[in-house]
């Protein structure tokens, strides 16, 4: 998958975030910064094969946390 979130550009928001995909069974393969706005982050993902029910699964515990303004795009890759 590749995921696109707005985050809080500070310490801490990365291991929240990654925390959240490992406990969920979702494995990263690269993350990339796209760019900053003011206090906010743009923070692409792009995982390993998983399974949908899990990144739906935390998709929406992302969107929970504090420190996540939104999960902008999420792309199933092939």
């Amino acid at each position: 998958y590749y995921m696109l979130i707005n985050c809080a550009d500070k310490p801490g928001v990365l291991s929240q975030t990654t925390a959240v995909l490992g406990q969920n069974g979702v494995s990263i393969e690269s993350i990339i910064q796209k760019g900053k706005q003011g206090n906010s982050a743009r923070v692409v993902f792009l995982t390993h094969e998983t399974g949908e029910l899990a990144m739906m699964k935390a998709i929406s515990e992302l969107k929970e946390l504090p420190a996540v303004d939104g999960v902008e795009s999420v792309i199933r890759v092939l």
